[in-house]
């Protein structure tokens, strides 16, 4: 089995989302989607993993930043919900075979720019990774983004999009 988890950065509030989603492909794998974050007193993230893990899965810890949001900004000294508009953006997880899993994402922003986290624990392997919909200037450059996940281990996925506003 292969559990989700969808991190919150830095947010000063609770909340818990957990939904159950499927692999598209040629063969459908269950997956427990689980999202709890905690009251934050600093920016950092926090993620709580639920459900049946597999001591030889790895682990995906991927950070999404995208930006600047607007000509002139000043970065906020706390991280805030993001604007509405990113709420219909998510990951999409691929895997070696064309099986996919889109996972929602918790965004927030500091005034300048928008991030996003993710973590999953997934089997051994090769993934890619993409967003829903990404109509910025920097996305074709930036995504999708390939990984391999190992045994044991922590991979780290990190995607820097341009947006274009100077």
């Amino acid at each position: 089995m292969m559990a989700l988890v969808v991190s919150v950065i830095g947010v000063m509030f609770v909340s818990t989302l957990t939904a159950n989603v499927s692999l598209s492909g040629p063969s459908t794998t269950s997956i427990s989607l689980s999202h709890v974050s905690s009251i934050l007193t600093t920016t950092g993230i926090s993620s709580t993993t639920t459900g049946d893990s597999d001591p030889y899965s790895g682990t995906l810890s991927a950070m999404v930043e995208v930006g600047p949001t607007q000509p002139v900004c000043y970065a906020n000294a706390t991280w805030e919900p993001a604007p509405s508009s990113y709420d219909s953006i998510g990951v999409v997880i691929t895997d070696s075979s064309g099986r996919t899993v889109t996972c929602p994402v918790n965004w927030v922003s500091d005034g300048c720019y928008v991030m996003g986290s993710l973590t999953a624990t997934l089997e051994p392997g090769s993934y890619s990774l993409n967003l829903t919909s990404c109509g910025w200037m920097g996305c074709r450059a930036a995504l999708p983004k390939g990984f391999e996940i190992y045994s044991g281990t922590t991979t780290s996925v990190d995607v820097s999009i341009f947006t274009g506003i100077a």
